[in-house]
């Protein structure tokens, strides 16, 4: 694809800021009403209409996967004025049409954009109507072309049409190819789909690209990154698959996050620490003076400090992520400190922490539980992978895998997209000692055994021979906190009026042999886009009474497996379980 074509310059349709980091970020493929787009890099977004979000230790944590180079986390673009601006309908991020190949659910036409069969119609007030058309159908008038659902990904990230020419040909085209595709089927199943080039009468069934080996037509990946609109520069080693439009493992996105804990104990730093998304793209205390002035209102509340003392607090903040570049950096140990020391955290207007008693029934196996009245998660997106997530290149602890990272940008990005969202949760720290009396207990089970076993299975799969081999000692901690937060979420969401999709756990979880020292707690919370958050639900279940009836209700329901017969009757390494 050239650097124009097939760009929609009109707004083509809508999603929120969360669903462009987990859902619909960038290279992924949009289904629209009668269209279907790819999300394109960075290099096409318009800088100008993003916006920052500060938060230094995800940005570091950034820093240390995508390099030092990266400035900024901004917010995506989205037009905040009235639907009927004209300005605002170029507002957006932008996208490209793909699959690049169409057919015409009449004729049955089979025919890549390119070869001006099919018309681009954007209504420019529309979105809902952006569509193909075929004008020339034999069978209808004018009607709209469908994306087709067959594509080609390999696990290196790169994604391509189905090389429908080469495929029905077996490699060898005729002189003026023109294709069809047929659905024998009600189903849609896939031994069902036939293409016929309508030249030379060729035909060849769509089940033989999913055979094994693959079809000779498809062996060589293109190294296409479509939502780059080029090729990569190296050949790829890696064998492509047909993949469908809609399949879960098209996209895996990569998001890194963090909990805003405020760090300024005098009231300036408090003061900035609200204001800080609102500074970020001043650079000089001559800028700050005039920006000031502009923003009067939003920023009385620092009227009686001097542009001096603002701009030495701002160049203090900025010099300090400077000179912590390269050391490692745990994101969750900040967060871990202040739950674990509630009385001693810093509030603020997104980080209020309240200590509440823990239910009498397991005060021996539970050490404390405190509230986060409110909170501000900050995520920011820094690529994503096809065919397997990150996990399947990483260790299961947790620490997952840069390789085969697909990238943001046709050069090493110096700002990557983000978001926050405001909202509440309950935390809960396990006992140290009981905790790790279960975990010699445990370790010791013949279970525990056939645990560790299928986890060295798994990593043997992945081709993750040293990891395989090497002994992890927080396994069954992590293992313990997961089935528990899950089990408790699933009772929670049942008395919240919160659906289980809208509540999210963070796992802290280190054993005592770690630099950090041990960690056990998990941290069940939900939140929202809104500024102000969501409305208490969550944290009112976690009032003494409330949570000792919610894991009586977890712990009850945990006796049955959900996956049960089915799950009790296999070993765990089955199925790369």
């Amino acid at each position: 694809m050239g650097k124009q074509d097939f760009k929609f310059f009109e707004r083509v349709g809508d999603v929120r800021p969360s669903q462009l980091l987990y859902t619909h970020g960038i290279g992924m493929v949009v289904d629209l009403q009668n269209a279907s787009v790819m999300v394109l890099g960075t290099d096409d977004w318009n800088y100008d209409d993003t916006h920052p979000i500060v938060e230094d230790r995800l940005l570091a944590a950034v820093r240390q996967e995508l390099g030092h180079q990266v400035q900024e986390l901004r917010v995506p673009p989205r037009a905040l004025s009235s639907e009927t601006d004209r300005a605002a309908q170029r507002i957006g991020v932008p996208v490209a049409a793909f699959p690049r190949w169409l057919v015409c659910p009449y004729c049955r036409l089979l025919a890549p954009i390119a070869s001006g069969l099919f018309r681009l119609s954007a209504p420019a007030f529309r979105p809902e109507e952006v569509s193909f058309v075929h004008d020339n159908c034999s069978k209808a008038k004018k009607p709209g072309a469908l994306p087709i659902r067959f594509l080609v990904a390999c696990d290196q990230g790169h994604l391509d049409d189905f090389p429908w020419v080469d495929y029905v040909h077996r490699g060898s085209p005729c002189s003026n190819p023109l294709l069809e595709m047929t659905d024998d089927g009600a189903t849609g199943q896939v031994a069902s789909v036939f293409v016929r080039c309508r030249t030379c009468q060729l035909v060849r069934s769509m089940t033989e690209a999913f055979g094994d080996p693959p079809s000779a037509s498809i062996e060589n990946c293109s190294g296409r990154w479509p939502h780059l609109r080029s090729f990569d520069s190296e050949p790829c080693t890696s064998v492509p698959k047909p993949i469908l439009l809609g399949a879960s493992n098209i996209w895996f996105p990569r998001v890194f996050s963090t909990l805003a804990i405020p760090k300024a104990e005098d009231e300036l730093g408090k003061l900035l620490e609200q204001h800080l998304d609102d500074f970020a793209d001043v650079e000089s205390e001559i800028q700050l003076a005039g920006f000031r002035v502009a923003k009067k209102q939003q920023l009385r509340a620092l009227k009686n400090y001097s542009d001096a003392e603002i701009w030495a607090v701002l160049e203090a903040r900025r010099n300090a992520l400077d000179e912590n570049e390269g050391e490692a950096t745990n994101v969750k140990l900040p967060e871990w400190e202040a739950f674990i020391s509630p009385e001693s955290h810093i509030a603020s207007r997104d980080f209020q922490l309240r200590q509440v008693e823990v239910p009498a029934q397991y005060s021996d196996k539970i050490e404390s539980v405190v509230l986060a009245e409110r909170l501000r998660e900050v995520r920011a997106f820094i690529g994503f992978n096809r065919l397997r997530s990150a996990n399947d290149f990483g260790d299961i602890s947790g620490v997952v895998s840069s390789e085969r990272l697909a990238p943001l940008g046709s050069s090493a990005p110096e700002w990557v997209p983000a978001s926050d969202v405001r909202g509440e949760g309950i935390f809960i720290r396990f006992g140290e000692s009981a905790l790790r009396e279960w975990e010699e207990q445990a370790l010791g089970s013949a279970r525990a055994l056939e645990f560790s076993e299928a986890r060295k299975k798994k990593l043997m799969n992945r081709e993750l021979v040293d990891q395989a081999a090497h002994n992890d000692p927080g396994l069954m901690r992590r293992t313990l906190l997961h089935t528990f937060s899950h089990a408790l979420m699933r009772a929670l969401s049942l008395e919240s009026g919160y659906s289980l999709s809208s509540l999210t756990e963070r796992i802290y979880s280190t054993p005592p042999t770690e630099r950090e020292g041990p960690m056990a707690g998990v941290l069940i919370y939900t939140a929202a886009s809104d500024s102000e958050g969501t409305l208490g639900g969550l944290v009112r279940l976690g009032e003494t009474a409330h949570l000792g009836r919610a894991i009586d209700r977890a712990m009850s329901e945990m006796s049955i497996c959900a996956s049960d017969p089915l799950c009790a009757e296999h070993p765990p390494d089955i199925d790369d379980g």
